[in-house]
């Protein structure tokens, strides 16, 4: 049965119980859950918080950030106490590899083909640098190599994954599992076995020689995930073949594209807060110019009028002496065109003549 808990009530929890109890109310390992709250940064209580608690000390808890209020599928456990299976379903039977290589996956049918006309490189083994996979074997492995890889292809296709085919002039092999590409290569280790002459015609000089070991190792780029943790190689050991070892494999690669998943879940949540916060700094950068444009209208406002007071006791003083000199108020045209002319000038100036002073939010 599935059901749904917002990220506010799964902060409740965590901070109301151990992790490994609420954990196991949702039938998830404690690192499951633990990357679960890391996804939606939900803080969690540090080693010794419970240990405190447990004494009666007073342990400050930390708010929750406000960043959405989102919701997670979990599949309830009616009994808590039930051991939680660490394995998917799909794992519990071993994943085969056929002895022979029998209707090959078209991307191993053309690495085959490359191969064949291949000849050995600087390690005396073929390197396919172009038309196949990335994979790096002797003559006595290649067959054994294709056989795995044909294996491996087969089984996530049949499991709703996508093989990745490599541009033209690359071997970049890739298995994606939804949005997540994970980079995967076969190799043969070498070994350093001396200095060794090397002929070109007439002419010869000493290079460092190596060898095949028979080693066979399958593994996930090096690059990904890089700072994870993941287990990333499988090789032949004393008691383990990498046929053995198949199934962790697998598992490591789905482990893989979980985190990887997560990151990109975390490095979203980042980029919204990142914009969140870049849009309060803008609008803060606005308010403060808004507030540097009033501030400066409000300086020049209050200058405008108080030189256009200056300016109508001024102008008022030339009509009142002008009236003394001309009873009769019949003034000269020069004069009476510049006083309208002064009287038009000091209302232009007056900023209260336009307009009342309004506050722009």
């Amino acid at each position: 049965m599935i059901k749904y808990i917002s990220r506010k009530q799964l902060y409740i929890q965590v901070w109301s119980q151990p992790m490994t109890q609420v954990a196991l109310k949702y039938s998830l390992p404690t690192y499951e859950l633990k990357k679960v709250c890391d996804a939606l940064l939900i803080p969690l209580p540090k080693v010794g918080h419970w240990s405190k608690i447990k004494h009666g000390k007073i342990v400050p808890i930390p708010e929750l950030p406000p960043i959405f209020n989102k919701l997670f599928p979990y599949e309830y456990c009616p009994t808590p106490n039930k051991k939680i299976e660490k394995q998917n379903s799909s794992f519990t039977e071993k994943i085969q590899i056929k002895k022979t290589l029998q209707n090959p996956h078209p991307l191993i049918e053309k690495t085959k083909a490359t191969l064949k006309n291949m000849s050995t490189d600087e390690y005396n083994m073929k390197c396919v640098v172009r038309n196949g996979i990335n994979l790096r074997v002797s003559k006595a492995n290649e067959s054994r190599a294709l056989r795995i890889i044909d294996s491996v292809f087969k089984w996530f296709e049949k499991n709703g994954a996508t093989i990745l085919y490599p541009y033209e002039h690359s071997t970049n092999t890739y298995i994606q599992i939804e949005n997540e590409k994970i980079e995967i290569f076969i190799r043969e280790k070498s070994k350093y076995i001396g200095m060794v002459e090397k002929k070109y015609g007439s002419y010869s000089h000493e290079v460092r020689g190596y060898e095949p070991t028979g080693i066979l190792s399958i593994g996930i780029g090096p690059y990904c995930c890089y700072g994870s943790g993941l287990r990333k190689n499988f090789s032949d050991g004393k008691t383990k073949k990498v046929e053995d070892q198949i199934n962790e494999f697998v598992k490591s690669v789905f482990a893989h594209a979980e985190y990887k998943k997560q990151e990109t879940i975390k490095r979203k949540i980042r980029e919204e807060e990142q914009e969140k916060i870049r849009k309060e700094q803008e609008h803060l950068k606005q308010r403060q110019e808004l507030e540097q444009q009033m501030s400066d209208q409000l300086m020049k406002d209050a200058n405008d009028f108080h030189q256009s007071q200056k300016l109508h006791s001024y102008i008022e003083e030339v009509i009142k002496r002008a009236e003394i000199q001309y009873p009769n108020k019949i003034y000269p045209q020069g004069l009476s065109n510049w006083i309208q002319w002064a009287k038009n000038q000091v209302y232009k100036l007056d900023p209260l003549n336009n307009r009342l002073p309004n506050f722009t939010t």
